[in-house]
């Protein structure tokens, strides 16, 4: 009985012991939480909260005893502050600077809203709030991964206006080729010409501060490099030239803006309009003098449109052949042609020299003789010419003087004449029998 008495005993004292080291931590851990919530009344810094991946500096010189504004932070978001004294205690209250206690511990600290709107950085020493007055510098972070900017290309159509806007961080690219930084957000267009040339960005409104416009051929990829500048542009401003882009070829577009505040702006592009090209009217002309063709100038052909260089074959100048020629105009943007003819007459005769004048007796017992001459000396100015003779040589010419006629016909039926004459003689006696 005894031994049983004393065994309940012990295990009564054992448990008050547990009860009451229980309390005590209790008392403690309470006590540790109560010192760990500061809130001081001091205020300085403030800052907007950062966009997804950004990071703000909230003060170069923020006190140990002092609290921080943290505006405009959104709901159900992860941020991190961070003091650059790495011992610091950091407190976060949420709307009011007495507010309620989101979190707390030693920088850097991380911690999420609970709701849209104004949170409180407090800054200490330690977790027992304490105070100092030497500099330190204090951030926050948003630890949203920024948005990929390649994930949301937008179409782009000429002349179509198009607005945007522009706010904070976006997924951190700064394109530097327009000679600026660009921190503030982003938004790619897509855009494909239907014809090559020469393109015009217009800003019609703006507001906010200066937003960076580029291009790039879209067969590279989508990345932060690569950027033409096309132009920096704070308000309206119209008529920026870029490209010259190809027809059929994807660009992409790209607005960034130089700082994170809100900034707004309207704009669209001018396309190239198709060309219309207009050639002279037909030409018609005669061989230069003992050519078979002629060197022809003709005006120029008319544009409208956007048609970049304007090229015709053959060249005006150039030497055009006897006959038509066909000329086309070609543009090199825009798809505009056109054609017209040159046509060259030959009017120049060909020259034609006859051999001289033919006197001979007649052949034994004819009346009259077969005669041969040398072909008469001709020429033209072109190819091709034919030379008839009537007589022909070898013809039987009778007594008496005939006369040969030659003609020279070249190729476009041009002729030329020469004559001369056969004269025959009759020299035979005649024949008597009495």
């Amino acid at each position: 009985m005894r031994l049983e008495f004393y065994l309940k005993k012990s295990i009564r004292i054992v448990s008050g012991m547990r009860i009451f080291c229980l309390l005590m931590l209790t008392i403690f851990l309470s006590n540790f939480k109560l010192q760990a919530q500061c809130t001081n009344t001091s205020s300085f810094g403030t800052v907007t909260a950062p966009s997804p991946g950004g990071t703000s500096t909230i003060s170069t010189c923020s006190f140990a005893g002092e609290f921080s504004t943290i505006n405009s932070a959104t709901a159900s978001t992860s941020y991190t502050v961070t003091s650059s004294v790495v011992t610091d205690f950091v407190t976060i209250h949420q709307g009011t600077f007495d507010g309620p206690v989101i979190a707390f511990g030693v920088t850097p600290l991380t911690w999420s809203s609970t709701v849209a709107g104004t949170y409180f950085a407090h800054w200490n020493t330690s977790a027992a709030c304490g105070s100092q007055s030497t500099c330190r510098t204090t951030t926050i972070t948003n630890n949203t991964p920024p948005p990929d900017p390649c994930a949301s290309i937008l179409p782009l159509t000429c002349l179509t206006p198009t607005t945007f806007t522009l706010v904070g961080s976006g997924g951190g690219w700064n394109v530097t080729s327009c000679g600026f930084s660009t921190p503030g957000a982003e938004q790619i267009y897509s855009y494909t010409p239907a014809l090559s040339g020469m393109h015009t960005l217009n800003v019609t409104a703006g507001t906010g501060g200066f937003v960076d416009y580029f291009f790039k051929d879209a067969t590279g990829g989508c990345s932060s490099t690569g950027w033409t500048c096309i132009d920096d542009v704070s308000s309206a401003q119209a008529g920026v030239s870029f490209g010259p882009l190809t027809a059929g070829t994807q660009y992409y577009i790209l607005v960034d803006g130089e700082g994170t505040s809100s900034k707004t702006q309207t704009f669209n592009i001018v396309c190239p309009t198709p060309c219309t090209v207009t050639c002279p009217a037909n030409i018609t002309v005669n061989v230069d003098p003992n050519q078979c063709g002629a060197a022809v100038t003709y005006p120029a052909p008319t544009t409208s449109g956007t048609c970049g260089t304007i090229t015709t074959s053959p060249a005006s100048g150039s030497f055009f052949p006897i006959g038509t020629t066909t000329v086309t105009a070609t543009s090199s943007i825009g798809g505009g042609t056109c054609t017209f003819t040159i046509t060259v007459v030959d009017n120049q005769a060909p020259t034609i020299t006859c051999p001289a004048n033919i006197t001979r007796s007649n052949d034994a017992g004819q009346c009259g003789a077969v005669v041969t001459f040398a072909a008469p000396t001709a020429s033209d100015n072109c190819p091709g010419v034919t030379v008839s003779s009537s007589p022909a040589s070898g013809s039987l010419f009778p007594v008496g003087t005939t006369t040969v006629t030659h003609t020279a016909t070249d190729a476009s039926g041009n002729t030329a004449t020469c004559t001369f004459t056969v004269t025959v003689n009759d020299v035979q006696p005649p024949v008597i029998t009495c």
